[in-house]
């Protein structure tokens, strides 16, 4: 039973992000308020780096590894949830390089 759940998960993991407007809309709002002042309104960088077309395996990543994000993932909650990571990534996919 454990092999197949663990194949299910990985499955899941690598399955695309299919979003809607409505989680664009939600990624959008939590980008403007979380990401924004370290990446900029348009993702191009700031303080922090350019983040336009991340994955949300990338963003996940850099959440949990970059020294500077880990007081920032755990002051916000939101960041916590992985929907709401998949929201930010579709919504930076609608960004511009």
């Amino acid at each position: 039973m454990k092999k197949y759940l663990f194949c299910f998960v990985g499955l899941m993991l690598a399955a695309p992000v299919v979003s809607n407007a409505a989680n664009i809309q939600h990624g959008r709002q939590l980008f403007e308020s979380i990401c924004a002042p370290c990446h900029g309104s348009n993702a191009q960088g700031n303080v922090g780096p350019n983040i336009v077309d991340q994955s949300v395996k990338k963003i996940e990543w850099a959440l949990n590894n970059v020294g500077m994000m880990k007081p920032v993932k755990s002051s916000n909650p939101q960041l916590n949830n992985v929907q709401n990571i998949k929201d930010i990534s579709a919504f930076l996919h609608t960004l511009k390089k």
